[in-house]
């Protein structure tokens, strides 16, 4: 490695590596996040489906974090685990124009109108500001308190107020926050986060922005601009610096040396893994990169859950584009899961995340063979 602030990563978060296994819902295993644990990196558990306001919430999160640190059997390692929330706004119920607007659009894409009486609109995804002022979030201290806290969390679409990031850092655990953009890299900085996760555009998945959402209004920073905009904004005086993570487009020892040294003190990676066993979506993408001469680009859309994000260009994306006129639609965490009920009526309509390096990606590959390849020739005396 180049430069000082990843020895300090490390140290800080008693790694071997600054290598940080993205957080990616829905593909993520708890062996991945194992493997990524024993090699000396960071392994990602997202924990955005579990509402801790449930019955069985609590037991549900311990389950999952169990289900990790039961493979890893070094004791050192197994708190080295980033619990990642989202922490979108609070959705607005569902209108009846919306929901009319969201059939008739998938009537226009698919050809065929949706069976209404399969779908529903009346449930949503959870937020981490749906806890904050319940005895939730109080519970969820305590809960740390008595079994062991990770030694990070992390937030993807918005932040938890001041208080509760303190809340959170005073049992030890260190809070990371996705950025997208200038603004959002200062208020990251007021928050003293301990780490900015700089997610450029290249990034697959969702896009973790919040203060800007209006896609024309974007300025779309690729993740090594976005990276060093965020070391000159650490430059002035400020107490605490706070770790810098490069996210998106990273996929290769090359580029995690390129990363690190701009200022990077990290870099976090999700594309590169997706075509491993630890990969939900392993058969999906072992199965696209086999046809390597028919690998479609990837497009940021927000039309399927209602944020943007990278997923490769489908025939059922392609319609979906071009289907649309701008609708009044319903908010993220509605539309998306009455896409997720239409896709199980529905197998045409392929959703698949991916960043834009996703075609580089070696599906003979397993997670080990994958992370010592990103680590080759890293100098980890630097």
């Amino acid at each position: 490695m180049t430069i000082s602030r990843a020895k300090t990563f490390m140290t800080r978060l008693s790694l071997k590596y600054p290598i940080i296994q993205a957080p990616m819902a829905g593909v993520t295993t708890p062996e991945m996040v194992a493997d990524v644990c024993k090699f000396g990196g960071l392994g990602s558990l997202p924990v955005s489906h579990i509402d801790l306001s449930s019955s069985n919430g609590f037991s549900e999160l311990e389950k999952s974090v169990q289900q990790v640190q039961s493979m890893i059997s070094d004791n050192s390692a197994r708190r080295n685990i980033n619990l990642n929330f989202f922490c979108q706004d609070v959705a607005k119920e569902v209108s009846d124009e919306q929901k009319d607007n969201w059939f008739r659009l998938y009537e226009r894409a698919m050809g065929k109108k949706a069976d209404e009486n399969k779908i529903t609109f009346d449930t949503r995804s959870v937020s981490f500001k749906d806890y904050e002022d319940t005895p939730t979030f109080s519970n969820l201290l305590s809960f740390f308190k008595e079994k062991d806290s990770p030694k990070v969390i992390s937030f993807h679409f918005g932040h938890p107020s001041k208080p509760s990031i303190e809340e959170l850092q005073k049992l030890g655990v260190s809070v990371l926050l996705t950025t997208t953009s200038d603004q959002e890299i200062r208020r990251a900085i007021e928050l003293k986060v301990d780490g900015i996760v700089c997610q450029g555009y290249e990034a697959g998945g969702h896009r973790g922005n919040y203060l800007e959402t209006d896609q024309r209004l974007d300025e779309k920073l690729s993740t090594a601009l976005l990276t060093l905009r965020a070391v000159r904004a650490l430059d002035s005086n400020i107490s605490e610096v706070p770790f810098i993570i490069s996210a998106g487009g990273i996929g290769s020892s090359g580029d995690i040396e390129y990363m690190l040294s701009l200022g990077a003190s990290a870099v976090q990676l999700g594309t590169v893994f997706l075509a491993t066993k630890g990969s939900k979506a392993s058969s999906k993408f072992r199965s696209l990169l086999s046809e390597k001469e028919n690998l479609r680009e990837t497009v940021m859309i927000d039309l399927v859950s209602g944020k943007p994000a990278r997923a490769i260009l489908t025939p059922f994306i392609r319609s979906l584009l071009l289907a649309s006129s701008q609708e009044n639609l319903p908010d993220y965490s509605y539309r998306y899961n009455a896409f997720k009920q239409l896709k199980l009526e529905d197998n045409r309509t392929d959703f698949i995340l991916a960043g834009q390096g996703y075609q580089s990606i070696n599906s003979q590959l397993e997670m080990q063979e994958i992370l010592k390849s990103l680590v080759k020739g890293l100098n980890r005396e630097a």
